[in-house]
Formats: structure tokens, sequence, C-alpha cells
């Protein structure tokens, strides 16, 4: 797996989640491939969210885990696999192309973009809707097959943790333990945690 993110269905949920797979594929995919893998999330996240029926004037307590919406981005064999999970059990299906319409484009447009696509129903609930896109524009794509190789490395490098000088150096109990907030410092974190 490359990357994963977990979203509580809100209509905002779709910028994060094309803004979560532009900057998980920024440095590892071409400019076309970024912009449709970001198009395909984007519909399929739509898709999740109008299943849902949250708005953003829904109050907190009714938000249970049945509004949860998990993307998964991975690479194998070549391939770019997205996959949009969320809890609703109905079966997706492309509507026919009315060029009127305001809505109904999502699926003809992950079929378009996409070599292929599907919905698989989740074991214990939900479903997740798939499809895969070429890396690489020459040459026919490799089948996703369980028997694959081991996935390549992640195309964007893991970030390493490192400790500011002045805690490195620091002797104490807990070398590595970061001092704690002061009272202006936990109000400002308290009131960005209520803005969220």
């Amino acid at each position: 797996m490359l990357a994963s993110l977990t979203l509580v269905g809100l209509p905002n949920a779709v910028a994060f989640a094309r803004e979560f797979t532009r900057s998980s594929l920024h440095h590892g995919a071409s400019a076309d491939v970024v912009d449709s893998a970001e198009l395909i999330v984007s519909e399929l996240v739509t898709n999740a969210v109008e299943a849902g029926g949250l708005s953003m004037t829904t109050p907190v307590s009714a938000v249970s885990r049945r509004h949860f919406i998990h993307v998964v981005i991975s690479v194998q064999g070549g391939q770019l696999l997205l996959e949009v999970w969320d809890a609703g059990n109905g079966t997706p299906t492309r509507q026919p192309v009315n060029p009127d319409a305001e809505h109904g484009r999502g699926l003809f447009l992950v079929e378009t973009l996409s070599q292929r696509w599907g919905v698989v129903p989740s074991p214990h609930s939900g479903k997740t809707v798939w499809c895969v896109l070429a890396l690489a524009v020459a040459g026919p794509a490799e089948p996703l097959t369980a028997e694959a190789s081991p996935p390549p490395a992640p195309l964007l490098p893991l970030p390493r943790r490192t400790m500011p000088h002045s805690y490195r150096s620091a002797p104490s109990s807990t070398p590595h333990s970061a001092p704690p907030l002061d009272a202006e410092d936990m109000e400002r974190v308290l009131v960005g945690l209520a803005r969220l």
C-alpha cells in the first residue's frame, strides 16, 4: 500500500480526498495519471458522501462508523490501484450519460479514465469500489493478482523523524520527550481542534 486515508462522509471530504490523492502521487506519477486519479477518487468519494446522507450541519452525535469512508492508493506491477470503501450495501451502476444532467457522470468518468473498475462487497459490511490505472503509457497493463511479486517500494520517500537539536542534547531522564505546552500554546491547539 502506498497511502490510506479515513474520512467522515461530510461534503468537505471530497476536497480532502482530492488533496490526499494529489499529494500521495505527486513525486511518483505523471501529471496525467495524477489528474485522472484525483478526478476518479473525487467521483467515488462524492458517491460515498451522497450515500451517507450527512450534511455540514449534521451534529457530531449523529456521526457513526457507518459514515466513514476509506481511501486506499497502492501500486502493483506498474499499475495504480485506487479503492474507496463505504458502509453502503448498494452496488453503484453507471447511468446513461445525459448531457443536460448535473449529476450521473461519475462512474462514466471512472470507466473512461481507468483500465478497469469494479465493486466488491466487504465481508463485514459495505463495499469497495476500485479501479486500475496504468502508471506508464506504453504496453498492455499487467493483471493484478494475489500471486503477484511483492509490491514495489513506495513512490514517495518516507520522511525521517528527527529530534530538534535542543531536545537531543538536553540531559533528561527521558531524552526524547518534548517539553510540555504552556497554557497559551495549549489554548491555541484547542481552538484549532475546535475549528476542525
